[in-house]
C-alpha cells in the first residue's frame, strides 16, 4: 500500500512539473509573439483586414480557396444518382427581369450617430495584442 502512495505522488509530482513547464513555455511563446507581431507594425507591413486583403498573396489564396470549392461542389454533385434538370437554371433572366422597377419614396436612411470606446485595438495587430495580454493573463493565474 505504501509503494502504491508513493507511486500516485510521484505521478502526481510528475503532473504538476509538466503543467508548471507548459504554462512557463506558452509564456515564452506569447512574448516570442508579441515581439514578432511588434516586428511587423514597426516594419510598415499591413495592419487590418483591408490592407492585408490587398497583398497579392492574400488574392491568390483566396483564388485557391474558390478554386478548391468549386472543385469539391462539382465532385459531390456528381456523385447524386438523380439528374436534376433544372440544375444551373435561373428562375427569371435578366431581360425578364428588366430595369424599369420603381424605387420607394422613403428617402435616405438616416443613421444614429456612433461613438466608439475602443482602446486603440482596431488593427489586426492590436486585436491580437489584447487577445495575447488576456490570455497571459489566464496562464498567470493559474
Amino acid at each position: 500500500m505504501v509503494e502504491e502512495l508513493h507511486d500516485e505522488r510521484c505521478d502526481a509530482s510528475l503532473v504538476f512539473v509538466t503543467r508548471c513547464r507548459e504554462v512557463m513555455e506558452s509564456l515564452e511563446a506569447v512574448d516570442m509573439l508579441r515581439g514578432e507581431l511588434s516586428a511587423w507594425e514597426a516594419a510598415g507591413m499591413p495592419v487590418s483586414l483591408v490592407e492585408i486583403k490587398k497583398m497579392k498573396s492574400f488574392n491568390k489564396l483566396a483564388a485557391f480557396t474558390h478554386l478548391f470549392k468549386a472543385n469539391a461542389m462539382e465532385s459531390f454533385l456528381a456523385l447524386t444518382d438523380e439528374d436534376d434538370e433544372h440544375y444551373g437554371e435561373s428562375v427569371r433572366s435578366a431581360e425578364e427581369v428588366g430595369d424599369d422597377h420603381v424605387d420607394n419614396d422613403r428617402g435616405v436612411q438616416e443613421l444614429e450617430e456612433f461613438t466608439s470606446d475602443r482602446d486603440g485595438s482596431e488593427t489586426v495587430v492590436g486585436k491580437l495584442m489584447v487577445k495575447l495580454d488576456e490570455f497571459e493573463f489566464h496562464l498567470n493565474q493559474m
